[in-house]
Order: C-alpha cells, then structure tokens, then sequence
C-alpha cells in the first residue's frame, strides 16, 4: 500500500530515519522516494547516505534536547550490547562471528555497544559504538584462526562514560573507574534476570 507523507522536515536525516523505523519491507533509497511521491529523489538520498559519517556525537547533538526534557535524578544511563545477525553477508572486520547469550551460540553479523538514557518509562539512545575486530590472532590449542578487536567492549565502555553511569560489564577495573573518577555507584545487573518474569534470584 502506497503512503501520503505530508514532509514537516527538509532534514534528509530526520527522514531517512523514520522510514527507516516505520517501514516493513526492505529499505531503499527507491522506495522512500516513492513513499514521499518523488518529494525526494531517489539520487537525492544516495548522495546524502555516502556523503555523511555519523558518529556519536551526531546522535547526542540530535537527542539532547529530548534527555533534557525527561532526565531526572533518579533516572539510569544504561549498556548493553546487540548483535544484529546477517548470515549471508560476505566477512569483514565489523561483519563476523560473535557469541550471542540468547540462542547460546555464536552468530554472524554486526555488534552494536549501545548507550541508553533511561527516565520516566522512557528509554532514548545517547551514544552506540559498533565493535570492530581488524586483527587475526590463532587459537594454539584449537589451531583455529579468530578475530581480535583493538578495543575491548570494557574498553569502549568506559571511554563512554562521559554520559554513562549504569552498565553490565561489571569488571573490577570498570567499577572502580567509576567510582572514584565519576564519584558515582556501581549497580551489577543481573545476567538470570527475564525481562518478562523479572529476578530469579532473591540475590538479584
């Protein structure tokens, strides 16, 4: 089914976005140009996709002034991570394998370490980093050649804590660091915890 978009916003950006989020096939750069009846054209978003290199900083610049509207005092800075599976893409250094906890077993695809600013039953993403793992590095005992990444996730962590506070990566290194740089508490997540039926453990 065709949409009528009415455009509020001349922001390539702001509408490559929500297409992205309410789209149900695959996105294109054709098909949002058909969805806004040509308003855009289909040349128009190729060339703003290669031309721009966003980074987390874009992504604070565009959310500040929405934390700003429901952070409060009590409100969490939360990380975790998300693998985004894709089984037939070609292997590179963003695109390979990685252990993912909820089928137990290793899939390929792109890992994201995201940032969240959570307040009010709302949750808004202030920074994401992808992990990147450029370097080969060959297991002795299984003889099997892995990828390594330059930066640790504890590493990328931490260097994210200009915004964040609350984590998972619950090291020591990383509980100390901020504690007593961020003069903030530490507050462990609980690995056994369903989201849907809560802590399975009274230590929880």
């Amino acid at each position: 089914m065709r949409c009528n978009w009415r455009i509020v916003s001349t922001n390539h950006f702001d509408i490559y976005t929500d297409y992205l989020a309410v789209t149900f096939n695959q996105a294109t750069a054709t098909g949002l140009s058909f969805m806004l009846d040509g308003a855009i054209s289909h040349d128009g978003i190729t060339r703003f996709l290669p031309g721009n290199e966003f980074a987390s900083k874009d992504l604070w610049l565009h959310v500040k002034s929405t934390v700003r509207q429901v952070e409060r005092d009590d409100g969490d800075i939360v990380f975790d991570d998300t693998i985004q599976e894709k089984q037939w893409t070609d292997e590179s250094g963003i695109m390979c394998w990685y252990y993912d906890h909820s089928p137990g077993r290793s899939v390929h695809g792109i890992n994201f370490l995201n940032c969240h600013c959570h307040s009010r039953d709302v949750s808004i993403p202030v920074t994401c980093k992808i992990i990147h793992k450029p370097i080969f590095k060959c297991d002795l005992k299984t003889k099997k050649v892995r990828r390594r990444p330059v930066v640790t996730k504890n590493e990328l962590m931490r260097q994210m804590l200009a915004t964040a506070i609350n984590c998972r990566f619950s090291s020591m290194e990383n509980m100390n660091f901020i504690k007593r740089k961020n003069k903030k508490d530490f507050i462990p997540s609980c690995g056994d915890i369903n989201p849907y039926d809560g802590p399975k453990s009274s230590a929880c």
